[in-house]
């Protein structure tokens, strides 16, 4: 019962507007455009005969109808010489209305590419979303791990295909990351010993990664609260991002851009931080013992109350960064940064 609820709980987060109303409006908004251009053959169709009965019938005899008009005065035209004017004005008006069919013709082309381009983006749009709502399917299957891991690397490969889509890819993976693994006393066992990672919350943080590598997240991503012991996210771009609070012993964040991002109160020790970017980062209260942050730049960030215990800030930048006398740094290490 803990589990149902629980997966309803992040697929309520996760999904939001119903996906199958998405496809079913693009199901329609294709039919509607083949509609469209089927009338529209058919009006090019019937205007074409039109103009030409007109071109080629009615409008020579109307012209020629009257009198010819000879030294002032109206003299009725000979029956040879109204045939002659009737076929000269039709070979006037049938180049006139070709012209015009031409004319009408490039519009219709022109119509036609543009409603063929809706469709296959229509098309790309449906694939899209059956193969979003099938990956989400699979993300929330509590039976199979096999199941789920398959979801999780569908998203990825979507990610990888639609630019536009990223960002609700990355909220989904992350919202299944926080509901799935929250930080709490259930993670650690009877002896305090934290609990590995399950594969596929490893594999979710993995991707998480490797998505914001190519792409920034145009939201900030949350991560507050998870528990993510090992994780691997080397060079993820989670700046502006909310990691406060978040159990991260031992993860690789190498290379990983921190600017701005809240990681108050985190737990990074043993953290491999090397080269990662935390500039004005707010660090208050994080643990960051024997954590490896080796030129890592920490410009402006807030150090105050951090726990640095033999950690490594070789070659560290800590240029306007904010620490006072509650800062624990490592042993021997004189800091030249300013208190503030």
């Amino acid at each position: 019962m803990a589990k149902r609820v629980r997966r309803a709980s992040w697929e309520r987060e996760l999904l939001g507007a119903p996906v199958w109303w998405v496809h079913l409006k693009s199901r329609w908004s294709r039919r509607q455009a083949i509609l469209t251009s089927d009338k529209a053959v058919l009006v090019y169709i019937i205007l074409s005969a039109a103009l030409i009965v007109i071109a080629t019938w009615i409008v020579p005899q109307w012209i020629v109808a009257g009198d010819a008009e000879v030294d002032g005065s109206a003299q009725p035209l000979t029956t040879a010489e109204r045939v002659d004017a009737i076929t000269t004005t039709r070979q006037l008006m049938l180049i006139a209305a070709g012209g015009l069919l031409a004319v009408i013709g490039i519009i219709f082309t022109w119509r036609r590419d543009r409603t063929a381009r809706a469709l296959a983006d229509l098309d790309r749009d449906a694939n899209f979303t059956t193969r979003y709502t099938e990956a989400i399917a699979q993300l929330g299957d509590e039976a199979s791990l096999a199941i789920r891991l398959g979801g999780i690397y569908a998203l990825e490969r979507i990610a990888a295909d639609s630019i536009r889509d990223r960002q609700t890819i990355l909220s989904v993976l992350t919202a299944f990351l926080r509901v799935r693994n929250p930080v709490g006393s259930e993670n650690f066992d009877e002896r305090k010993i934290a609990r590995p990672l399950d594969a596929d919350t490893e594999a979710a943080a993995t991707v998480v990664a490797r998505i914001t590598q190519g792409t920034p997240p145009n939201i900030p991503l949350s991560l507050a609260r998870t528990y993510l012991p090992g994780a691997y996210l080397a060079y993820a771009n989670l700046s502006d991002g909310d990691l406060s609070s978040a159990y991260l012993v031992g993860a690789d964040l190498t290379g990983a851009i921190l600017g701005y991002t809240d990681l108050t109160t985190a737990d990074l020790q043993f953290a491999v931080l090397v080269d990662a970017h935390l500039a004005h980062a707010r660090l208050s209260g994080a643990d960051l013992t024997e954590a490896d942050l080796t030129g890592a730049d920490l410009t402006g960030a807030d150090l105050r109350d951090v726990d640095m215990t033999n950690a490594n800030l070789t070659g560290a930048e800590l240029t306007g960064a904010r620490f006072g006398s509650t800062t624990v740094w490592p042993e021997g290490y004189a800091p030249t940064a300013p208190e503030g």
